[in-house]
């Protein structure tokens, strides 16, 4: 009877081992296994801002290939929320750098970015989805000058200096080229009468004495005429 008992506790105990030690390798294995993790620059920023998300840990999507896992896409403070941004793991690491914006209109305040992804077969792919915390500020912060930028403001509020205005024609300025154009027009005159007088027909003899003062005469009235 004791040889008995003794054997059927060796037994249980052989069973016991045989059970725990694939049970050790799974645990092992799983804590092996790399969970898909996140991280964005910068962690804050406000509404209408672009943030970029990096992933690693993701399943590997390939476009090509029928049996491959979905895109990874981001969400803000929601597994469900509107797909922000759309990302493709590649890679060993199965990464991605994707940029994300953040809606207008978000509320200021900690939240998170989440990335989630499917398997060919409909389930979310090992390790997602993954979590990222990050701040949104508020939009104020954003649009809020700072010192430099008041003053530059201020400078660029000065009233730009008035451009020269061309003189009028009629006023005083003008007094000077309306003297020198009547200047011009009368040395002009002068010129052209005295010319007539020194070339004048009368003062020649025969025909080709006038031929000759009329030529002189016209040259002279058009060197008179350039005055």
């Amino acid at each position: 009877m004791r040889s008995f008992g003794f054997r059927k506790r060796a037994l249980l105990l052989v069973a016991l081992g045989l059970i725990a030690v694939p049970l050790s390798m799974a645990a092992v294995a799983y804590a092996c296994t790399a969970v898909a993790t996140l991280s964005d620059s910068p962690g804050a920023a406000s509404p209408g801002s672009t943030v970029t998300v990096s992933g690693k840990g993701f399943g590997n999507h390939d476009p090509s290939v029928a049996s491959s896992n979905g895109p990874a896409e981001l969400h803000l403070g929601s597994l469900s929320g509107p797909v922000l941004a759309t990302a493709l793991p590649s890679g060993t690491d199965k990464g991605f750098s994707v940029q994300m914006t953040v809606p207008p209109g978000t509320p200021a305040g900690d939240t998170f970015i989440v990335a989630t992804q499917q398997g060919a077969d409909g389930r979310p792919v090992f390790g997602t989805p993954a979590r990222q915390a990050f701040t949104v500020l508020p939009s104020s912060a954003a649009q809020s000058p700072t010192p430099s930028a008041v003053a530059s403001g201020a400078a660029s509020a000065a009233p730009p200096a008035t451009a020269a205005q061309p003189t009028s024609k009629t006023g005083p300025g003008t007094g000077t080229t309306i003297n020198n154009k009547a200047s011009h027009k009368a040395a002009r005159t002068k010129a052209t009468a005295t010319c007539k007088r020194k070339y004048s027909a009368s003062k020649a003899k025969g025909k080709k004495a006038k031929t000759r003062m009329a030529h002189k005469r016209a040259a002279c009235v058009k060197k008179a005429s350039k005055l």
